[in-house]
This record gives C-alpha cells, structure tokens and sequence, in this order.
C-alpha cells in the first residue's frame, strides 16, 4: 500500500471530525466578533462535514466596500480583487484561532495572484492520537 493510502485509512476520522466539532463553537463565535468589527468584510465558518474533516471559512467584501473601490455592476456581480494587506489582515486573524488548541493548524486552500475571496481551513497538525486502534 502507498503511504498516502495507509496514512488514510489508519486514522480514525469520526473522531477527528468529533475532535473539530468540538473546538468549533469557540472558532465560530470568534469569527462572528471578528466580522462585527471588521465592518467591510463578510464571511461565514462552516463545521466539519462527513466528506472533509475540516472547519472551512470564507472571507470576502462586502458589496458596500467593493462599490467604494470603484467596482462596477455587471454580470459577473462586483468583483473586486483583495489586496495583499487585506489578505494578511485575514490570514492573521484566522491563524489566531489555532491558539485555543496545540493539535489545530491553518491552511489556505485557493491560492489566487488576485483573489477576490480568502478560503482557509482549520484542521488537525497531528493525526497520531486519532490512530485507529
């Protein structure tokens, strides 16, 4: 078997997926705080899923802000590309949230050179406790 295909089917992922759920209440809440102050973004922190043992975020403009960048109406909607300030901003914040538990580590999953939405997740920096016994 291919290491990859072992390290898969070795961890347990129901408890993985219970592991997450379980710090996603704390995640979420600061989420919501983080977007109540953070007056030109919108965003959303979804829980773990049974296909992706993960807790996903999504981070993007509101349409007030992208209008106040000189965004026009169209048919692609307003589309206005996040600078790279904004994406420290963002990335700063949500790697703040791995610091509720050692075992939580930060990805960023769509790497664009012009983004006009920030996607990360959060998931599990060491599988080794959720071995399948």
């Amino acid at each position: 078997m291919k290491p990859y295909r072992t390290f898969l089917t070795s961890v347990d992922w129901d408890t993985v997926r219970d592991f997450l759920n379980s710090q996603f209440s704390v995640i979420n809440e600061k989420t919501q705080s983080w977007l109540k102050t953070n007056l030109e973004w919108n965003g959303n922190c979804n829980r773990p899923g049974l296909a992706c043992a993960a807790i996903t975020f999504c981070f993007y403009l509101k349409p007030d802000a992208r209008l106040r960048r000189g965004a026009k109406r169209g048919a692609e909607g307003l589309r206005v590309w996040i600078n790279g300030n904004e994406v420290d901003t963002v990335a700063v914040f949500v790697a703040s949230l791995t610091a509720i538990h050692e075992n939580l580590e930060v990805k960023r999953v769509v790497w664009e050179s012009l983004p006009t939405e920030l996607r990360y997740e959060i998931r599990v920096k060491d599988y080794s406790p959720f071995k399948k016994k």
